[in-house]
């Protein structure tokens, strides 16, 4: 049933950029690449948004995927996400476009590019958990910066529906790694001391 929601977000994510595209104006490679800039974003979007998921330990989820599977997948998305993320800034990003909030989600994509870094080299055992996991915090930090552009001046989201849509995944999965990996735990902890 996992596999099934995930998919679908990618379908909805695929479909909502086909939604905004005048495919009549594919008549140049720049128009072409451009699009397919946007669509990067938007399946670079899903795959953050999945992450989020992944990793909030939400007991339907942690029930139909065993932890091991649920890491190797994070680590799949992860980097998957992060080459999506570059193909986005390679063939969308004028150089001449200054916008605040592209600012701002350049500081995001630093910071994730930070945690892939540090995640290559955690593979290769030359950080301690502790380091390691505090890196990957940061990642939610990387996530929520790159949010405002999407949702802003995201052309595909000018689309109420999409937009609410992409608030909505993005707000129940940070809500979900709040409520799964700090509130719960913190009230066990409480309630065995």
């Amino acid at each position: 049933m996992t596999g099934t929601l995930a998919l679908a977000t990618v379908v909805v994510a695929i479909g909502l950029w086909a939604l905004g595209q005048d495919f009549s104006t594919f008549i140049s490679v720049e128009a072409v690449l451009r699009s397919l800039g946007l669509l990067s974003a938007m399946l670079a979007g899903n795959l953050l948004a999945l992450t989020l998921y992944m990793m909030a330990r939400i007991p339907w989820i942690e029930k139909t995927w065993s932890r091991k599977a649920i890491i190797q997948t994070h680590r799949v998305l992860g980097f998957t996400t992060f080459g999506l993320i570059v193909t986005h800034l390679l063939l969308i990003i004028p150089p001449s476009q200054d916008n605040p909030l592209l600012s701002i989600a350049l500081w995001g994509t630093i910071i994730m590019l930070i945690v892939v870094v540090t995640s290559i080299r955690i593979k290769r055992g030359k950080k301690h958990y502790q380091s390691w996991h505090r890196t990957h915090l940061s990642a939610y930090i990387g996530i929520a910066l790159a949010i405002p552009h999407m949702v802003l001046i995201g052309q595909d989201l000018a689309n109420p529906v999409a937009r609410v849509y992409w608030l909505l995944l993005f707000g129940l999965g940070f809500a979900s790694c709040f409520v799964y990996r700090l509130v719960l735990p913190r009230l066990r902890k409480q309630s065995r001391a």
